[in-house]
């Protein structure tokens, strides 16, 4: 992902129902195995 700042960050190992505060701007789509995530606004 991408965040609000223009730096590039990835996650391993976040558990299933985890909350991040993070202010993104794009969320990237290949080399994922992110499913069902959810943007709060």
């Amino acid at each position: 992902m991408t965040m609000a700042s223009g730096q590039a960050l990835s996650f391993a190992s976040v558990r299933d129902g985890s909350l991040l505060p993070l202010r993104i701007s794009r969320v990237h789509a290949t080399g994922t195995t992110a499913d069902s995530t959810l943007g709060l606004t």
